[in-house]
């Protein structure tokens, strides 16, 4: 197969031009957050799958299990595109995710595309790999002159290592390796024997630059709007790593003008809103957070908590058991369900979730005085007694609250120890 000179050049400077530019160093100033960056038995490709089979795989095998459970449920239509994040939590169940962390990918390609758009989108996504491998061989083999071969192979090898590494994280959802990815693609189609494709005249000849203009015209609003999004968020971030939360506010709803394209915006605008000193708005904006992340464990426990400040403790009461629902071992969920349960006057359902989130380690000591207090309540004072003592025993704080409790303690005296 006789090649163009002048195509095979333009390919391996368009190439050449991606990989350069994916070693530039991004110029937006570094975000001073906390980072542990990329543990260090998992910065070469061997060291990654030995640490995945030594179980040090930072999670990710729970994570294909809870996909796998996902797609035995919905193995033929899938969850539907982009909502395996959304979905994903009722099944892991804070076996991964705990309150602030959000999973948005199962680290591989194959379950996702699977668990998202189902069998007929594997099926798809085999045959797009499939008639790559198919293309290249076949190229291979036709290219006469001596340096072509070499090129087309190091084209292939470079997308099997973008589709290896793809089954463990998430190359394709960075730009430089998409880009590579799909222009790889494309150049290799370019070279492709005709008679290897079957063309479906769907839209007439005269109609493709037109509609090649508008796709175009529409990508470029679409991408400078996530653009102008990401750049109010990387604003917003600072404003809340210095605790500016007036200035967060107002830079959220510049981000939110171009629609709710990151539902965080929203999340950050919320707890914002509620430490300016707004918790009915707040409660509300939470309450539209979860329209976007219907399963966040997190949303659910910031609405139950408003909730309870707000007395609205029956809306209280459904976002806080939803929350440990999604995470069964988060002692902070387990106290606060138990508050309003005491509040409603459930005294057994609450202490039986002080008792859990004890177990779970909670640190809070002013869970004992809740349980002493349910003590006085059901005629129980040595219990009471034991809990009030257990408080003052490890309490460090203000002297205003361990002298309230020692009233408490002292009131008990005039039961006798039993």
């Amino acid at each position: 197969m006789a090649l163009e000179k002048p195509k095979l050049i333009l390919s391996i400077f368009i190439i050449a031009l991606i990989l350069g530019a994916s070693q530039l160093s991004s110029q937006l100033p570094a975000i001073t957050e906390v980072s542990e960056g990329i543990p260090s038995a998992k910065k070469e490709a061997l060291a990654t799958l030995q640490s995945i089979f030594e179980k040090q795989d930072s999670g990710r095998s729970i994570v294909w299990k809870h996909t796998l459970n996902m797609i035995q449920d919905h193995w033929f239509l899938g969850v539907g595109l982009g909502n395996w994040e959304l979905i994903y939590p009722i099944y892991d169940r804070g076996d991964t995710l705990s309150p602030g962390f959000i999973a948005k990918r199962p680290h591989n390609d194959l379950l996702w595309t699977w668990a998202e758009l189902g069998i007929l989108g594997l099926l798809a996504h085999l045959y797009l790999l499939f008639a790559t491998a198919q293309l290249v061989w076949r190229l291979i083999q036709h290219a006469v002159p001596m340096p072509v071969p070499h090129f087309f192979f190091l084209l292939a090898i470079s997308l099997l290592a973008i589709t290896g590494h793809a089954m463990f994280s998430f190359p394709k959802e960075r730009i430089p390796p998409l880009l590579f990815w799909y222009l790889t693609t494309g150049i290799l189609s370019a070279y492709a024997p005709q008679q290897t494709f079957w063309q479906i005249p769907i839209v007439k000849p005269y109609l493709r630059p037109t509609l090649s203009v508008l796709s175009i015209a529409l990508s470029l609003v679409l991408t400078s709007r996530a653009i102008e999004i990401d750049r109010q968020y990387y604003t917003l971030t600072q404003h809340r790593l210095q605790g500016n939360w007036e200035h967060l506010i107002q830079t959220a709803d510049k981000a939110l003008k171009y629609g709710v394209l990151d539902p965080w915006i929203l999340f950050w605008k919320a707890h914002a809103i509620h430490l300016t000193g707004n918790p009915i708005q707040a409660q509300a904006l939470f309450n539209t957070c979860l329209i976007y992340r219907p399963h966040d464990m997190t949303i659910h426990w910031k609405i139950g908590t408003l909730a309870q400040t707000n007395n609205d403790l029956s809306q209280a009461q459904t976002a806080l058991e939803r929350a440990v629902f999604l995470d069964h071992d988060n002692p902070d969920f387990y106290q606060d369900l138990g508050a309003v349960y005491q509040r409603q006057g459930k005294a057994d359902e609450a202490l039986e979730k002080y008792q859990q989130a004890l177990t779970l380690g909670a640190t809070d000591l002013k869970i004992y005085i809740n349980m002493g207090i349910i003590f006085e309540m059901q005629e129980r004072p040595n219990e009471a007694r034991q809990a009030y003592q257990h408080f003052l025993k490890y309490w460090q704080g203000d002297a205003k609250t361990a002298e309230l409790v020692h009233k408490r303690l002292n009131q008990l005296q005039q039961y006798p120890n039993q």
